[in-house]
């Protein structure tokens, strides 16, 4: 698998289809911890894609604490 494709995988938007759609299709009546994966791995993907110092992953700043906290 790419990268790229991995990224798209991971991404808020599938994490909002799986909320969306888990009242409707059955396979999908339990599929929140997917969802709150999906959020997280894009949340830490951004952190380490991120091209400014002042954003990127440290351990004391507010989003590592934040994706280890969910």
């Amino acid at each position: 698998m790419s990268a790229k494709l991995a990224f798209q995988l991971f991404s808020n938007s599938v994490a909002l289809a799986l909320r969306s759609y888990a009242n409707e299709v059955p396979g999908l009546f339990d599929s929140e911890p997917t969802s709150k994966l999906c959020e997280r791995v894009n949340k830490i993907i951004d952190i380490m894609n991120s091209s400014l110092p002042s954003k990127a992953l440290k351990y004391d700043s507010e989003d590592y604490k934040e994706s280890i906290n969910k």
